[in-house]
């Protein structure tokens, strides 16, 4: 599989810059009190870092897929001669997948 490591979706920054945003919305736009725009973003929050983990998931499963299907595409050319199989295995060489060993 690929050893590269991936930077998340959003960074732990980004989520507090955006819940931060959202709770100065809510305060500032909305005439929400301090106390329901602090707990409305919380709840906001802790909404998006569930999604950050739902999201996270699935861009693991598509990495299983795609180092899946870049074993096949070299047991199946495994000198790369094939023209189907240069473009493929040259973009997945570039985003860090490589043939497993197996």
């Amino acid at each position: 599989m690929s050893n590269t490591k991936r930077e998340p979706l959003l960074s732990e920054d980004q989520i507090e810059l955006l819940n931060e945003k959202q709770y100065n919305k809510c305060f500032e736009e909305c005439d929400l009190t301090e106390d329901v725009s602090f707990h409305f973003t919380n709840g906001h929050l802790a909404g998006m870092r569930e999604m950050d983990l739902i999201y996270e998931a699935a861009r693991a499963k598509d990495a299983e897929l795609i180092q899946q299907l870049v074993n096949a595409l070299h047991s199946f050319d495994p000198s790369g001669l094939f023209e189907t199989s240069k473009v493929p295995l040259a973009a997945a060489k570039a985003a860090g997948f490589k043939p497993s060993d197996r």
